[in-house]
């Protein structure tokens, strides 16, 4: 392990050309990693150098292969230093300002020292503009972040009153009171709404729930009271026209079929026992 001021004022030596290349100013963080060494070259423009591509560090110069290790500092404003940067809690308690950085062999941070003082890394909560310590070891990063309002799903009413007139067979039965028909059953998604003087079926997100009339075949033949529209609004079926059997599968493919159970009048002239 070494300590960043350790490298700091080093200079850099290209072996391919054999040359020295700069003397190393500041390091350039990726979170708690150094990812890069800047240096000014002889044209006095800023450079950085990989640390990833770095051969040696072991003696007085950061030696590299060639040329392939060193790039120019385009677009990159951030001119911070970690030295010096002021160390706080996260209760708000300044513990002073870091003097040096503890580096592994992979230029990773290990450590922050505030003079004689070494916080471990793992310590560290966050590097900013301040460098934030945690004085609780219970607490995390994830502990400060904000929370995401949770959005309550709307609740579909599940009863839906409709005024046809009244209807009575073998398959479906509705009892009536004062000319209103209520199915307490999730017969489709949402309320029905009026148009137009008349009710009309909300378009339903999910197929409806069929009770009692099974594939609907008994309908064809019977005569339609009053006109039904698809889920997009579309017309499946006019008011007095008689169902068929392209009608039916059109309905079904809409899930209309309870609708158009409700409005389908038998118009044969046997009666019902």
């Amino acid at each position: 392990m070494k300590l960043l001021s350790e490298i700091l004022s080093k200079r850099i030596l290209n072996i391919y050309s054999a040359k020295i290349e700069g003397v190393v100013s500041n390091a350039v963080f990726d979170g708690k990693k150094i990812q890069s060494l800047k240096y000014f070259g002889d044209d006095e423009e800023e450079y950085l150098l990989d640390t990833s591509k770095i051969y040696s560090l072991q003696n007085d110069f950061v030696v590299v292969k060639n040329n392939s290790a060193l790039s120019p500092a385009i677009n990159l404003n951030d001119d911070k230093r970690l030295i010096g940067l002021e160390v706080l809690t996260e209760t708000g308690k300044d513990i002073g300002v870091i003097t040096d950085i503890e580096i592994g062999d992979t230029y990773n941070i290990c450590a922050l020292y505030i003079d004689a003082n070494r916080i471990d890394i793992d310590r560290v909560l966050c590097i900013g503009d301040v460098v934030v310590t945690k004085e609780n070891d219970k607490v995390s990063l994830a502990t400060f972040r904000p929370q995401k309002a949770k959005i309550k799903p709307k609740k579909t009413a599940s009863i839906v009153s409709i005024m046809p007139e009244n209807i009575e067979d073998n398959d479906v039965k509705v009892e009536f009171d004062n000319n209103k028909i209520t199915l307490v059953e999730k017969l489709v998604g949402n309320n029905a709404e009026r148009k137009d003087g008349d009710y009309k079926i909300s378009q339903s997100p999910a197929p409806q729930k069929v009770v009692g009339i099974g594939t609907g075949t008994y309908l064809v033949g019977r005569k339609v009271t009053k006109t039904i529209y698809g889920l997009n609004n579309e017309l499946l079926v006019k008011k007095d026209m008689t169902i068929t059997e392209d009608i039916l599968n059109r309905v079904k493919n809409h899930s209309k079929l309870m609708e158009l159970a409700l409005f389908a009048k038998d118009t044969s002239s046997k009666k019902k026992e």
